[in-house]
């Protein structure tokens, strides 16, 4: 770990003085790394990254104010000898499971030794992801249990799906029982904590700058797909509108990604969540009509944006019109993504539980073995877009 001087020789970090590296720490925001600067072998860092001033703001935005409150009420009886039997934020987690009854008591071993905000943290990502598989319903009571709101509820549960569907050492994946979660049906009594939290899951991605094709890859990459088509609408229609909201102040032509890949971001000429979302949709039906076999008729590139603009059009959006709000979409933009998806297809992490050897991207249209995917476009992605806003309101 070094830093660069200003006389151009490497400065290791463990000759700056403390405030120097809280500085440093604090804008340090992925509990992962925190954890491996707290153990390395420099004491000046070691102690600096396992400061609870780093650890309170990650854990507040993980696990919330309830568990907060248990954590560092626990810590302070641990420190006045009051506590030696299992707490109980630690124990409602392994209820459910013997083997997490186990690792309960391995970690109560290393909390009775080091009673820190970082060692619940870490307890914590041991015990709570298999507790959300197991049980999604008692897991979100136990990490809203201090906030009070709608708001705050389903941004402590966003975060934790986010942070609980990366893959990480010790710590079960979240990710099918997370997708499930945030996408379920109107009918569903979860609902707005569900629609809520989906929000607050997307507001962790860094989106600000990036042009349209890469961030639909990034959201391809990082989430786990549904194979039914209803849930992956809600999850991209939020995506749509979180990329839409972080690049509001972005020129057409203003981010360096953009102008690399010939792209322009979703700030600009994409002044809508709408076009957006319709946009990415017609690249996902893009690629399956590209990549699946059993198309035989593929579209080519002016059909596929002849059909992409009424598709626009169709919610209100004068893509021809270079005097429209935002102007028009250039022939040479959509162009350029369409020989993107043909070049490089479109790959999705696949639901499993749900899905196997075979792309959910190859379904969502639901082709026939024969036949052209060209031949109701239009009508397919602007049903798929009128079926999704109707019942999920704002």
């Amino acid at each position: 770990l070094i830093l660069s001087s200003s006389a151009s020789q490497p400065l290791s970090l463990s000759v700056l003085p403390a405030d120097a590296l809280s500085a440093i720490f604090q804008r340090v925001a992925d509990p992962e790394t925190l954890c491996r600067l707290s153990s390395l072998s420099c004491t000046s860092i070691s102690v600096a990254a396992s400061s609870s001033s780093f650890w309170k703001p990650l854990f507040l935005r993980v696990w919330g104010k309830g568990l907060l409150s248990k954590v560092e009420a626990s810590i302070a009886a641990v420190q006045k000898g009051e506590e030696r039997e299992v707490p109980q934020w630690m124990e409602e987690p392994s209820r459910l499971s013997s083997e997490q009854q186990t690792a309960v008591r391995e970690s109560h071993v290393i909390w009775l030794k080091r009673p820190s905000l970082k060692t619940a943290f870490c307890i914590l990502s041991r015990l709570v992801p298999s507790y959300f598989n197991a049980d999604v319903d008692c897991c979100c009571l136990l990490l809203t249990e201090g906030e009070s709101s709608l708001a705050e509820r389903a941004e402590v549960v966003g975060n934790f799906i986010y942070f609980a569907s990366q893959p990480r050492p010790n710590m079960v994946n979240v990710k099918h029982a997370g997708t499930k979660f945030l996408t379920v049906a109107k009918s569903d009594p979860r609902m707005d904590l569900s629609r809520e939290s989906r929000l607050a899951y997307f507001r962790n991605y860094n989106l600000k700058g990036m042009d349209l094709m890469s961030a639909l890859r990034m959201f391809l990459k990082i989430g786990l797909m549904p194979s039914e088509a209803s849930r992956i609408c809600r999850l991209l229609w939020a995506f749509a509108g979180e990329l839409h909201t972080q690049n509001l102040d972005c020129e057409a032509e203003g981010s360096d990604l953009s102008k690399k890949s010939g792209l322009i971001p979703s700030g600009g000429r994409w002044v809508s969540q709408d076009v957006v979302y319709l946009v990415m949709w017609s690249l996902l039906v893009l690629n399956a009509d590209a990549h699946n076999p059993h198309v035989k008729k593929k579209m080519r590139v002016h059909e596929w944006i002849k059909n992409t603009n009424l598709a626009l059009e169709g919610v209100g959006f004068d893509s021809t019109n270079q005097e429209s709000e935002g102007g028009a979409l250039r022939e040479s933009e959509l162009s350029a993504m369409y020989h993107d998806v043909i070049e490089h297809p479109l790959q999705a992490q696949v639901d499993h539980h749900r899905a196997t050897n075979r792309m959910v991207l190859d379904r969502i249209t639901e082709k026939k073995s024969t036949g052209s995917s060209f031949s109701g476009f239009f009508e397919a992605v602007k049903s798929m877009f009128d079926v999704f806003k109707a019942p999920l309101p704002e």
